[in-house]
């Protein structure tokens, strides 16, 4: 594969996650595909290093990458889907039924 990702391999299938999000805006494959080598090098490269990072850093290697028209939406969308997908991973992990869930997703 090209970005070098085993999918059979589950950190490999979020990196491909972000690879996704990376390739969805109008921007040129090789800028996608710098910026998301970046992510790698820069040690973004799981949930809870991508969110901790936060808005400020993202932006800064979606620049380094050549997002330079999409960094701050880009940004923006990376941490929506990553905050989407935590609150998932936790309700999944804790599941005990509908009441569960709601209580989960309501922050209590």
């Amino acid at each position: 594969m090209e970005l070098g990702l085993d999918l059979g391999r589950a950190e490999d299938r979020f990196k491909w996650f972000i690879a996704s999000i990376l390739f969805a805006k109008r921007i040129s494959s090789s800028i996608a595909k710098r910026t998301f080598k970046l992510f790698i090098e820069c040690r973004l490269d799981s949930l809870s290093s991508i969110l901790n990072a936060g808005w400020d850093r993202i932006v800064d290697v979606l620049d380094d990458g050549g997002y330079v028209r999409y960094d701050f939406s880009t940004a923006s969308n990376i941490l929506e889907a990553l905050n989407t997908l935590r609150i998932l991973t936790e309700i999944l992990r804790g599941f005990t039924g509908i009441p569960g869930i709601l209580r989960i997703w309501r922050g209590g």
